[in-house]
């Protein structure tokens, strides 16, 4: 299985270098920061979340994600700031991002719980590409797409998004990283980042005993096909939201969330792939864990649905 993976690595090598893609998250509705800057410090509270993602488990070199993000209402909850770190790991590929977020906050209605806000975020992409890594043989070694030894790049960037919700609803729009990064070093041609489009929204039903949460992500890459997660997710006496998407019709992903205390979430999410592509594979795995706390005055822990 190595060796195949590895196999497939360079003869896609170019195309995966050429347009470097965000990672993928299943749990977005969980964690919104991560594709929105400007769901910082909507809620007034400070709030931790860290993720990690094991995709297509049972492969070798299959990407492993794990990021942080942390942020927090400020003055007297007009304004938002934040931080995001992320680890992207796959193949021959290490790659780390740090952002700061900001958002900007108005309520729309004398309730707290109607907000609208508008956010940026600004940092680095750092690119690694080991072409040194154990089991990676190239045939002809003088091939101008496969550079020798350990390549390193750093490249600025910044975003900027929309965010909506009140009690029922929430919506938003964004482009976390606006800039083409390019980083001509990486090979005789240009590796290049391309802008991601993303567009969220949901909705909460009350019925009898539960809440009922359908919600989406549209994911929009300039030479890339749209992809489209469709969700829905039942919220059982504000405890345990159970939970299932279909992304592309290719992939089915099941999830719950455990409201532990009123300060801890804990998450998971199975991705089951039901294609014939990657049949060999265990699908591929979501943890995510959240904290929030009261650090200013005027902060309010809650219970929050989205």
């Amino acid at each position: 299985m190595k060796k195949l993976l590895l196999f497939c690595f360079l003869i896609f090598g170019r195309i995966i270098v050429i347009a470097q893609q965000d990672p993928l998250y299943s749990s977005y509705m969980q964690n919104p920061l991560l594709i929105n800057p400007a769901y910082t410090g909507t809620y007034n509270m400070f709030s931790v979340t860290a993720l990690s993602r094991w995709q297509w488990v049972n492969m070798s070199g299959a990407p492993v994600t794990n990021s942080l993000t942390a942020h927090s209402s400020i003055y007297k909850n007009k304004l938002g700031v934040g931080a995001i770190l992320v680890n992207d790991r796959f193949g021959i590929n290490n790659n780390y991002e740090g952002y700061g977020t900001f958002a900007y906050k108005i309520n729309m209605g004398e309730k707290e719980d109607n907000v609208l806000s508008f956010g940026m975020q600004a940092g680095i992409m750092n690119y690694n590409f080991n072409y040194l890594q154990d089991g990676l043989r190239i045939k002809d070694e003088e091939d101008p797409n496969f550079p020798k030894g350990r390549i390193n790049a750093t490249e600025p960037n910044f975003g900027a998004g929309v965010f909506y919700r009140n009690e029922k609803l929430f919506a938003g729009f964004s482009a976390p990283k606006i800039l083409n990064s390019k980083f001509a070093e990486l090979n005789n041609g240009t590796s290049q980042y391309r802008r991601h489009f993303f567009f969220t929204g949901g909705y909460l039903f009350d019925l009898i005993n539960f809440q009922v949460k359908p919600s989406f992500l549209i994911k929009y890459v300039d030479g890339a096909p749209v992809s489209i997660d469709i969700n829905g997710s039942v919220l059982i006496k504000d405890f345990i939201w159970l939970g299932t998407s279909i992304r592309n019709l290719n992939t089915i992903v099941l999830m719950t969330q455990l409201q532990l205390t009123d300060n801890f979430r804990l998450g998971y999410a199975l991705d089951i792939p039901i294609n014939k592509v990657i049949k060999t594979s265990y699908g591929s795995h979501e943890l995510m864990l959240n904290m929030d706390l009261k650090l200013l005055k005027s902060h309010d822990i809650g219970f929050r649905y989205f």
